[in-house]
């Protein structure tokens, strides 16, 4: 379903989009691979709860661009959260 999805939104979305996924089990290499433009493609991972835990970890595939991940980081920064990018895609959370 996930694969379905991501393929319909790569083709809707415009092209400066970012394809994000909250998933701790599917990582971006899963899902994103056959995009075309999976360039654009990640797991952005919120800790749990949220509004108290302001930590989220960005999960770039190795396949996404350096300038997909700044932007993401970006934009979480400007709503207060304090994005903690995790070099290589794991299975799982660093944090919970």
């Amino acid at each position: 379903m996930k694969h379905e999805l991501l393929s319909k939104l790569d083709t809707l979305a415009q092209e400066h989009s970012v394809l994000a996924s909250c998933s701790s089990a599917i990582t971006a290499s899963d899902f994103a691979d056959e995009l075309t433009r999976a360039s654009r493609s990640l797991v952005v991972q919120p800790g749990n709860p949220p509004f108290l835990i302001r930590v989220i970890e960005v999960v770039p595939a190795p396949f996404t661009l350096k300038g997909v991940v700044n932007r993401t980081c970006d934009l979480l920064r400007s709503v207060g959260l304090s994005p903690n990018t995790v070099r290589k895609e794991i299975r799982g959370f660093v944090f919970s």
